[in-house]
């Protein structure tokens, strides 16, 4: 199974919260043969880990967090945030380009300036009961596989199935 790692807050806002689009500068190639041939891409569990740093500069953690509670009026404070570790299992659904997503909020659509973006759609989620410490890498990376079973336990315990 492969993860991916996003700062905080986001990758709360995903696990626990409202946020159900990704940005990236990227699709997986799995996801883009798809969409190149029309088809809508598989649906594809990954990892979700939180890195060990946040999302942006303390200075503008405040605004950013004032910003989420807009929309997730139960965000937790800068500190209840976990950072460097596992959260659980998301669902990828599909993606599209960010321009064509019209009214999404803004920060759900952040992008580098002047870079195309691709919006990955989130689905369901599967949260670990307790968050497991680790190390995150860039891109899609491999799960261990002791950590996969751990998140196959959480989708059962969620979904019913294996």
């Amino acid at each position: 199974m492969k993860a991916l790692t996003l700062r905080q807050p986001w990758a709360s806002a995903v696990m626990y919260g409202p946020k159900d689009w990704e940005n990236r500068v990227w699709v997986p190639g799995w996801m883009i043969d798809a969409l190149n041939k029309g088809y809508p891409p598989p649906r594809v569990w990954i990892g979700l880990h939180a890195g060990k740093a946040w999302a942006c500069a303390k200075r503008e953690l405040d605004e950013e967090l004032e910003d989420l509670r807009f929309d997730w009026p139960a965000a937790p404070p800068a500190p209840d945030y976990p950072l460097g570790c596992l959260l659980g299992a998301v669902e990828i659904v599909g993606a599209v380009r960010c321009p064509a997503l019209g009214q999404l909020l803004p920060w759900q659509i952040r992008q580098p300036a002047g870079r195309p973006s691709w919006c990955w759609k989130i689905g369901n989620v599967a949260p670990l009961p307790e968050p497991i410490p680790m190390a995150g890498r860039q891109g899609l990376w491999n799960l261990p596989e002791p950590h996969v079973a751990k998140l196959r336990g959480a989708y059962a315990n969620r979904f019913g199935g294996s």
